[in-house]
């Protein structure tokens, strides 16, 4: 979700949540599923006029569960246990404008999280069609 600016101006204010679940790669750990949240402070830029790039910064939570070998035998445990935890994020987001408030758009993005007495990392990629109101 993103919020025009008031008074024109060419920041955006988003409002950015999803769904990541993936394999790490330490042994201890055998599913990690993540839902972060996010607001974003972003600034849109138009190198060609069917082209726009907004790169981005945010902070919010992302919010955690995970199935680890919580005590060394081997055997996961898969209790649900709640995880929040402060996070940074920086994204690039390119729009193609396709026809009539259409755009194709590729978004890498990067994410670090704090954990006490520990940071996460994670890098994704979303590859999506969008649609202007």
């Amino acid at each position: 979700i993103t919020f025009n600016s008031p008074l024109g101006l060419a920041a955006d204010l988003q409002l950015m949540t999803g769904y990541y679940s993936f394999t790490p790669a330490c042994d201890e750990i055998e599913k990690y599923n993540v839902v972060p949240v996010f607001f974003n402070c972003a600034y849109r830029l138009s190198p060609a006029r069917n082209i726009r790039f907004i790169p981005g910064l945010g902070a919010g939570y992302i919010f955690t569960f995970l199935s680890a070998d919580t005590d060394g035998t081997g055997m996961y445990d898969y209790r649900r246990k709640f995880h929040y935890n402060p996070a940074l994020t920086a994204r690039g987001e390119f729009d193609i404008f396709l026809a009539d408030r259409w755009y194709v758009t590729v978004t890498p993005q990067y994410n670090i999280f704090f954990v006490t007495g520990d940071t996460g990392q994670f890098f994704s990629v979303t590859l999506g069609l969008r649609m202007l109101f």
